[in-house]
């Protein structure tokens, strides 16, 4: 027992020089969950967004059709603005098409990177890959569930760094 009375509980050691491994387990388990959530909801969107862009780029999306006839509605209204809509409107086939495939591409294996990283930290096993995967969880443009990722990234980071838990990491690569 520390004579420290502001010492945190969960840093009782567990008489093997550490802190107890069952403790931090416990510890890391919730935001390592989270993190596994945003995780898997980013290879969802992406596999959607893959998905979405290929019928796209092979003409079979009709949602892509309509938004089409509303350019060519706002085009014919615009008047001066006009070169303005044919910039929206080329912008939107590039992102629907090819660009949205090799972006949902990218985040796409990002969420697998996610998972990864939270599977390793759920298991204190690499803290490096932990720490990179809560940091992607958070990005905007490397996640599509961004505003669930950033608070989640967020906790899972701040229990990352506390001194118990980098020790964890340590103590389950040194035995």
């Amino acid at each position: 027992m520390s004579d420290n009375p502001y010492a945190s509980p969960q840093s009782v050691d567990s008489g093997s020089g550490g802190p107890d491994q069952g403790m931090m387990l416990a510890k890391i388990a919730a935001p390592a969950i989270a993190v596994l959530v945003v995780g898997i909801l980013n290879i969802l969107f992406s596999l959607f967004g893959v998905g979405s862009s290929a019928l796209t780029m092979a003409g079979l999306n009709p949602l892509a059709e309509q938004q089409k006839e509303q350019f060519e509605q706002m085009r014919q209204t615009a008047g001066p603005e006009a070169e303005f809509v044919n910039i929206m409107t080329k912008v939107s086939e590039i992102m629907q098409g090819p660009g949205g495939l090799v972006s949902n591409l990218i985040t796409l294996v990002v969420g697998i990177f996610i998972v990864l990283g939270a599977l390793k930290m759920k298991r204190l096993e690499s803290y490096g890959m932990s720490m990179t995967a809560s940091i992607l969880a958070m990005i905007p443009c490397l996640s599509n569930c961004c505003v669930v990722g950033l608070p989640i990234g967020i906790w899972a980071l701040i229990v990352l760094m506390s001194a118990d838990i980098k020790q964890s990491f340590v103590n389950t690569s040194t035995a």
